[in-house]
């Protein structure tokens, strides 16, 4: 019995870093977002799909482009997801943030994003990610 023992913990402790399962399915998600036409800048997008629990916030490129991944992927678990686009922007660094919805201090006064865009509750802007490639997920912005 003794002998059991260390063999149980090195098999927990082996499932727990290996994990039980094979990859998550994941959708590739990318786009572009524009406001009246312009690339938006100095932003980020947030993707949240409550239900599943995830909520996932990137930075748009300068020409307002963004690739989103998690933690475990590139790209998202599928599923319907509501959008938005904040002024703010997360640290540019290579770990992958997963976030809440951004809170008014995050807001930048200075953003010409229209206000209902900075919220996934009020933006009106949704994504259904499919598992593999999905067609870009550009978002067009009006006042």
């Amino acid at each position: 019995m003794p002998r059991l023992i260390p063999a149980l913990i090195l098999s927990v402790a082996w499932l727990a870093l290996t994990g039980c399962g094979g990859a998550k399915p994941a959708g590739k998600v990318s786009g572009k977002v524009t406001h009246n036409g312009a690339a938006v800048t100095n932003a980020a997008i947030v993707f949240e799909n409550q239900a599943a629990g995830v909520s996932v916030k990137v930075n748009l490129g300068p020409d307002g482009t963004y690739t989103a991944k998690t933690a475990d992927s590139i790209g998202l678990p599928p599923g319907a997801y509501n959008v938005a686009v904040t002024p703010s922007q997360v640290a540019a660094t290579d770990d992958v943030p997963l976030v809440a919805a951004p809170t008014e201090g995050d807001q930048d006064p200075a953003s010409t994003i229209p206000a209902k865009y900075h919220s996934p509750a009020t933006s009106g802007l949704t994504a259904e990610v499919k598992a593999g490639d999905n067609p870009p997920f550009d978002f067009s912005l009006t006042d």
